[in-house]
């Protein structure tokens, strides 16, 4: 695989990737979006990387947008942030 290749790849997964957190995004209401934009921003303020804090909203998106599939441990993870959050508002 050539490097231009590679790296068409992974300009792939990226754009795949933020399509997916608007998926999850977009099957919530307005103010559950909001939340979820008010927890970006305290986990800002938790010094949580701007990577982590996506794939956080991302995780927490998905648990709220599909109730009734079985959490993964990156969901889980997210689901836990959220509630440490929603304890401290």
């Amino acid at each position: 695989m050539s490097d231009f290749e590679r790296f068409q790849d992974m300009f792939e997964r990226a754009e795949s990737s933020s399509k997916r957190e608007g998926k999850y995004l977009s099957m919530l209401d307005q103010s559950t979006q909001d939340l979820l934009a008010e927890f970006v921003v305290w986990l800002e303020g938790e010094g949580i990387s701007e990577a982590s804090r996506r794939s956080y909203k991302t995780y927490v998106a998905k648990a709220m947008a599909l109730p009734e599939s079985k959490l993964d441990s990156n969901q889980r993870s997210g689901v836990k942030k959220f509630r440490e959050f929603l304890t401290q508002r």
